[in-house]
């Protein structure tokens, strides 16, 4: 499953993807990606920084990461969280927004999108993994997406949060 994250991200990096609301007709999943958990103080989301040399590097994305094989999507969302910011989250306190089929060449996947419902307290708290992000902001959706963000990362901000990009 390791791999398919790397060839994942090699793909997103120079190509476009396709991103619909429901399935098409000839989706073949290949991977479950639990990467848009948004965290949220005040008016502004969580946003983390992508190490350089990581694949979508120099790019900003919200916290996120892959379903581990037998994984509920809520216990993989909460690790992932937990991994990336140090944030602990009451599993109840998550509230699916719902999911995306992405396609990219050779590669469909589906993107499960949570809103976590109670403000983050702290938001100076923030532990990043030095591994994976070297920052983080807390920023209003329409300030994200000035921001120069994760491969199609605008399109789930305009989804999620009924924005329009040109504006």
């Amino acid at each position: 499953m390791r791999h398919i994250l790397i060839i994942l991200s090699i793909l997103l990096t120079p190509l476009q993807a396709g991103i619909y609301l429901e399935k098409p007709a000839d989706f073949h999943q290949k991977a479950a990606i639990v990467g848009c958990c948004f965290l949220h103080y005040q008016d502004k989301i969580l946003l983390l920084h992508r190490q350089d040399a990581k694949p979508e590097g120099n790019r900003w994305g919200i916290p996120g990461g892959k379903l581990h094989s037998n994984e509920q999507i809520i216990d993989a969302i909460a690790r992932e969280v937990y991994e990336e910011t140090g944030f602990t989250l009451d599993p109840k306190k998550m509230h699916p927004i719902g999911k995306l089929y992405i396609r990219v060449p050779n590669f469909d996947f589906e993107y499960h999108m949570v809103r976590y419902m109670e403000p983050i307290e702290n938001p100076g708290d923030v532990k990043i993994n030095f591994k994976e992000h070297k920052g983080f902001t807390w920023a209003t959706p329409q300030d994200a997406l000035k921001l120069p963000l994760m491969t199609d990362e605008d399109t789930c901000f305009e989804i999620v949060f009924g924005l329009d990009k040109s504006k």
